[in-house]
């Protein structure tokens, strides 16, 4: 019996796949070690998946925040607390973006979710990756960056009169209330991915496909284009603003000439596949 996971910043999912091949999947909150404790890390996971009553072979957990060997190591304890005896593999999710979309085949695959990150994969293992600013410096063309630019022309007073009206409408609140979300209360990044959800709604208002549309353009000069021999593969995505916003996306990538691949919502089902059967 396998468990493999696929953590964001928002949220997890994950799949447990038995000795005949049966799938189960799970969805937790997100997990990320730099916002996350380790007291809080077993918490979620004890409740949602009973670690008890499961006897596993194999662990396959990819995280966003699991870029060094210090976060990778607090993850791999805080499971070999839960769990006896399975073998551990913890990696970043960039590398579970890469097994997800390109498997066992080169590539080049960026995750647009809450966060951002892009790299060439050679079938094996990662060989180039781009330069990762987390969500105050950079993640351009992910949900946390989108909700920024929203909140930002908010409190400008950028916003068109008739999506300002709905913006009010919907959120009821201030310049007060959006600072203490982003300066004072945990998971800043989580608060202003949760905007994404009115871009989505109103992703044909100019003024939105034009927001959405200038993060994709500065994810791809900052992200795809840094990588070596970026124009040698298709592009692959991975996440759920890629997948919501997948016109804009496509006609972005189509104009700097990009050979647009696959677009998967959830790694998981990607992951899945990659690991097989037990």
């Amino acid at each position: 019996m396998i468990l493999i996971a696929d953590s964001g910043s928002t949220k997890t999912d994950w799949a447990l796949i038995d000795n005949k091949g049966r799938k189960q999947f799970f969805i937790t909150q997100g997990l990320n070690p730099y916002f996350v404790k380790p007291e809080e890390f077993i918490d979620v996971v004890s409740k949602n998946l009973n670690p008890s009553s499961l006897t596993l072979n194999n662990i396959y957990y990819y995280g966003a925040g699991c870029g060094t060997d210090d976060k990778k190591s607090q993850v791999e304890i805080a499971l070999r607390q839960m769990f006896s005896h399975p073998r551990i593999e913890v990696n970043h999710d960039l590398m579970g973006a890469a097994r997800a979309t390109c498997q066992h085949e080169r590539g080049l695959t960026c995750i647009l979710g809450t966060g951002s990150h892009a790299c060439i994969w050679n079938g094996e293992e990662i060989v180039n990756e781009a330069v990762s600013l987390g969500f105050i410096l950079g993640d351009e063309g992910g949900g946390a960056h989108l909700g920024k630019q929203l909140v930002i022309a908010y409190l400008y007073n950028e916003l068109p009169e008739d999506l300002l009206e709905k913006f009010v409408k919907e959120f009821q609140t201030d310049k007060a209330t959006i600072l203490e979300n982003v300066y004072r209360k945990p998971f800043p990044n989580r608060y202003l991915a949760g905007f994404v959800p009115f871009l989505v709604q109103h992703k044909s208002h100019k003024f939105v496909s034009g927001l959405v549309a200038n993060s994709f353009e500065l994810f791809i000069n900052h992200h795809i284009k840094t990588l070596y021999n970026y124009q040698d593969f298709q592009v692959n995505f991975v996440g759920s603003v890629a997948f919501m916003f997948e016109p804009i996306l496509k006609k972005k990538i189509e104009q700097h000439g990009l050979k647009l691949g696959e677009i998967m919502n959830k790694p998981i089902d990607g992951l899945v596949r990659y690991h097989g059967k037990v």
